[in-house]
């Protein structure tokens, strides 16, 4: 019983040497790989590194349990975190601690919040340089640009997960806040910092809002420049509400693929918007665009460098960009925007109600697209300035065609003449359109026999004519006439017979679009 009772001691006191030897092998494994885990990611970020707590588990298979992990680029404190995480974990094999590179099979993470600072190389920059579309194409088929330093990885994660996580981009402009993106669902696979890492994910777009699900690959990792790190994938971007910018409506959809660095993307797709609306005019429309552009992720900027949009009948393309100014709140949209044999019927759906769409024909413009930000309207925010022709210009109103057909008549001294077709020639003019009025001049029209020039105003929301200018006619003015009239005004022929005209009439034309009116203004005659 003795010895029993010697041996039953004996090995409790072995049992508890060695559970305590395995628990001090525990706790120093622990703070050793706690310690490695901070000097691996401060050598590979090139940053400083806090880590509140880590802890492993060998049974039944190793796993590894963490918070509080925060990554300070540079060991920076006067800006966010590059990455802070609330709470993670990983588990791995075996076999997979002991292959180099080390092997990790899942790492799940809580809480995560990424903050890209700009980049230096483009700090001060105010604006942006409009490329060919040729050369921002360019960045589709070429690789991203490897880092200086190329490095074998020391870890390997088959796959990282990470819900209700955020994006933050960094602007150079010290007045704007970051890019914010929510990334409701992030997956990276076969995930090492030195090498690109294929990725999927599903984010909200800030503006417009929408959701957009996005997969392509990342990295590998600039430690030096994070904002040059490399990616380069596909989009969808999907139920995008157009309605948040004042004046104007629509759901949007669009896909495409993007590539470059985080601080300078290049995007090429296409985007569709089945029911777009300028809501002054109410008419919906489709209207589908492609389009080449190239984001820049240090202050926001887009350049717009190819777009090509079409809706019903008609077509234009735009190059410019959109870009923030100092000390003010939102972007403004900038275009040099070119119209060719486009459906003036289908221009003026953005404008004019469809029924009361007052003129037809094939628009040719050549014009500045300028949107400032604002609460303001579209159409009171918009900017034109550009030449415009129309050919086979036809008013829609009855009555506005047999005013011309007369006019044609009676400018060629045919009064019995019967009336033809009242499509008038050579409609071209300047416009000008600001605060929701468009001013035109040098608008000029011709039908035979006659040449209508005027400058005037129409201001779009009240739908308000104002136009001066003179009515040339190749008849004399007692020829526009018949009977007693003709002879009564034939005194006046050499009143008003000039610049190698038969009559030079100033006239006017005001009042609401649907009704104007149309008068001589006989003082300017006199005063000529």
């Amino acid at each position: 019983m003795r010895r029993w009772q010697t041996v039953l001691v004996v090995s409790g006191l072995v049992l508890l040497v060695l559970i305590g030897g395995a628990a001090w092998l525990l706790i120093r494994a622990t703070s050793q790989a706690r310690e490695r885990v901070v000097a691996y990611l401060e050598e590979r970020l090139d940053s400083e590194v806090e880590l509140a707590a880590l802890e492993i588990d060998l049974w039944p298979l190793p796993s590894i349990a963490g918070r509080g992990l925060v990554v300070r680029h540079h060991g920076r404190s006067d800006v966010p975190p590059l990455v802070s995480i609330r709470e993670f974990s990983a588990d791995a094999t075996f076999r997979g601690l002991l292959w180099r590179p080390l092997r990790v099979r899942r790492v799940r993470l809580d809480g995560l919040r990424l903050h890209v600072p700009p980049g230096g190389r483009a700090e001060g920059r105010a604006g942006v340089e409009v490329r060919p579309a040729s050369v921002a194409s360019a960045a589709f088929t070429q690789e991203p640009a490897a880092p200086q330093e190329q490095r074998q990885p020391a870890v390997v994660v088959d796959e990282i997960l990470a819900d209700q996580a955020r994006l933050e981009i960094g602007t150079s402009r010290t007045d704007r806040p970051p890019r914010l993106f929510e990334l409701h669902r992030m997956r990276l696979q076969e995930f090492a910092i030195e090498h690109a890492s294929r990725f999927d994910a599903l984010l909200t777009n800030p503006q417009p809002p929408g959701q957009v699900t996005t997969s392509g690959t990342f990295g590998p990792w600039n430690g030096q420049e994070p904002s040059a790190t490399p990616l380069a994938g596909r989009y969808t971007f999907e139920r995008a509400d157009l309605g948040v910018f004042k004046g104007i409506d629509g759901t949007l959809v669009s896909r495409g693929e993007f590539g470059g660095r985080l601080e300078r993307i290049d995007v090429r797709g296409k985007a569709d918007v089945t029911d777009f609306e300028v809501k002054v005019a109410g008419n919906r429309v489709r209207l589908v665009s492609e389009f080449v552009t190239v984001v820049d992720g240090t202050n926001g900027n887009t350049e717009l460098t190819d777009v090509h949009a079409t809706w019903l009948d008609s077509a234009l393309d735009a190059q410019g960009a959109v870009t923030g100014e100092r000390g003010k709140r939102g972007r403004t949209v900038a275009l040099d925007v070119t119209m060719q044999q486009a459906a003036l019927r289908d221009v003026l759906q953005f404008a004019i109600s469809d029924e009361k769409v007052p003129l037809e024909g094939l628009l040719d413009l050549k014009t500045r697209f300028v949107l400032p930000p604002g609460e303001a309207d579209v159409i009171e925010r918009l900017e034109l300035d550009g030449d415009f022709e129309i050919e086979r210009a036809k008013f829609l109103s009855l009555n506005v065609q047999k005013a011309i057909a007369e006019l044609s008549r009676r400018g060629q001294g045919e009064i019995d003449a019967e009336t033809g077709e009242s499509v008038v020639s050579n409609l071209r003019g300047h416009i000008a359109l600001s605060d929701g009025q468009a001013r035109f001049s040098k608008l000029t029209f011709e039908v035979p026999g006659a040449e209508v020039r005027l400058t005037g105003v129409y201001a779009i929301p009240r739908e308000w004519l104002d136009f001066r200018g003179e009515l040339r006619l190749d008849a004399t003015v007692s020829q526009t006439q018949e009977g007693w009239k003709r002879q009564v005004l034939r005194p006046f022929d050499s009143l008003l017979r000039r610049d190698g005209a038969g009559t030079i009439v100033p006239i006017k034309i005001t009042g609401p679009r649907a009704k104007p009116k149309f008068g001589v203004e006989v003082k300017r005659i006199f005063r000529r």
